[in-house]
């Protein structure tokens, strides 16, 4: 019997790039990205994802801990974190 590996669009093994900064203020969270100066937004759950990056945690560690966090399915977690991995890593913010 063949087990079915979850398609999660290689963003297994992404870390945030060095040269990105987690800014937490009073109006939210951003990221920086000093090699652009560019400044992106992000919600409770990508700061979720990216402290977790940060930690050095794998894509596994981040879907488990989504679960916990908001008592969401596996599957649910894994698009929602393959979802963001995709848009940060299209912006270059991890690698």
């Amino acid at each position: 019997m063949f087990s079915r590996k979850k398609n999660t669009g290689g963003v297994e093994g992404l870390k945030l790039s060095p040269s990105v900064s987690v800014i937490e203020g009073e109006q939210g969270t951003v990221l920086f990205d000093a090699r652009r100066g560019e400044y992106y937004q992000v919600n409770e759950l990508g700061l979720l994802i990216v402290r977790a990056l940060a930690e050095g945690e794998d894509f596994a560690s981040i879907v488990n801990r989504i679960v916990a966090a908001y008592e969401v399915t596996p599957q649910t977690a894994t698009e929602d974190v393959t979802n963001f991995l995709l848009q940060v890593k299209d912006l270059g913010v991890v690698e």
